[in-house]
């Protein structure tokens, strides 16, 4: 990739990629509700959550996970059995024009899935690599994660674009027989190499990608480009409630007491550190939203009603005079370049 993104902090994994491993468990054989209890979550928490799940936790999850399975290739078998398409970056990857566009694309958006390690394309001599760079420290990783990572980049490369990797590394030696690896996942293996990563030749990387729509890529990748933006290293107070507020914003009017409650403080205490850092709850959701309305705005194949449907205003007219405040202009004077 030409840019160089800055590295994850190892502070945890959203909630909708833990019920997307959980998913992919229960489709594997493995009970469910005991890894959670295991984990110290549950479905219904992870449904509502707004935070990360932080390591510990996680690490909790998959060891209780490979012991219900019973193989050391749980990894493997769970992410050929989780579903596909429910989280912003598969979209971005299967809308994508090629192979190695949508590779690039989860490089950059890895991080809206996990802040514990990050994937980055590389050119190897005359190939080139998507490999993980793990941001904690190794023994805070279980070898089924890194299995877990490597495997669903393999399954997702098939399925958007029928092509096979040359070869797929692991940094550990084989976690169960090598016949399981070489069923799940189709491609030769190598054990104890220095990073994992998947490796692909030119040939591969120029496929076209099966669900390529470049009106449907424009659009989500600039959604994904607003949560990535979003989703910054911020540790105000502000900051913290900014990032719940944008996820919130398009299921109606964040309340307060919903933030206060995920944060694990008050009301008060709440509206008191804000104000100590100099804003407000209303500033802070007036300010996201108006991040997010011009973001929207750019894009002329959205109306002025989906903008205010996506910032989670009733009507259309309740936006219009939202914005008219911010910006001094309406939505469509702002288009017009009024």
């Amino acid at each position: 990739m030409s840019e160089e993104l800055e590295r994850g902090d190892g502070t945890g994994s959203s909630p909708g990629s833990v019920l997307t491993i959980l998913d992919g468990m229960r489709g594997a054989g493995i009970d469910v509700e005991a890894v959670c209890a295991a984990a110290g979550f549950s479905i219904g928490d992870l449904e509502t959550r707004e935070t990360l799940v932080p390591p510990a936790q996680l690490g909790a999850m998959w060891r209780e996970g490979t012991r219900l399975y019973g193989r050391g290739t749980v990894g493997i078998a769970v992410a050929m059995s989780a579903p596909l398409g429910r989280m912003i970056l598969d979209y971005v990857a299967s809308t994508s024009a090629t192979l190695r566009q949508a590779l690039e694309q989860v490089g950059r958006y890895h991080r809206l899935i996990t802040r514990n390690g990050d994937l980055r394309l590389r050119p190897e001599g005359d190939l080139t690599v998507i490999e993980l760079l793990v941001n904690l420290p190794p023994a805070a990783v279980p070898a089924p994660v890194v299995e877990y990572s490597m495997a669903a980049i393999v399954r997702r490369v098939v399925e958007f674009t029928s092509q096979k990797p040359r070869e797929v590394r692991f940094p550990h030696a084989p976690l169960g027989p090598r016949e399981d690896y070489a069923r799940w996942l189709g491609v030769p293996t190598r054990f104890e190499a220095e990073t994992a990563g998947v490796l692909f030749d030119d040939a591969a990387l120029a496929a076209p990608c099966h669900g390529h729509d470049p009106n449907l890529y424009r659009f989500v990748k600039a959604h994904a480009e607003l949560l990535l933006q979003n989703q910054s290293r911020d540790s105000t107070v502000r900051g913290q409630v900014r990032r719940l507020v944008v996820g919130l914003v398009a299921q109606g009017e964040p309340e307060v007491a919903a933030v206060a409650r995920t944060l694990a403080t008050s009301e008060r205490s709440l509206q008191r550190r804000l104000q100590e850092e100099g804003t407000s709850f209303r500033d802070v959701v007036d300010d996201a939203r108006k991040e997010l309305a011009l973001g929207y705005l750019g894009d002329r194949r959205l109306s002025v009603s989906e903008v205010a449907y996506l910032l989670g205003y009733a009507e259309a007219g309740a936006f219009v005079r939202a914005f008219k405040r911010w910006t001094g202009r309406t939505p469509g004077e702002l288009r017009a370049g009024v």
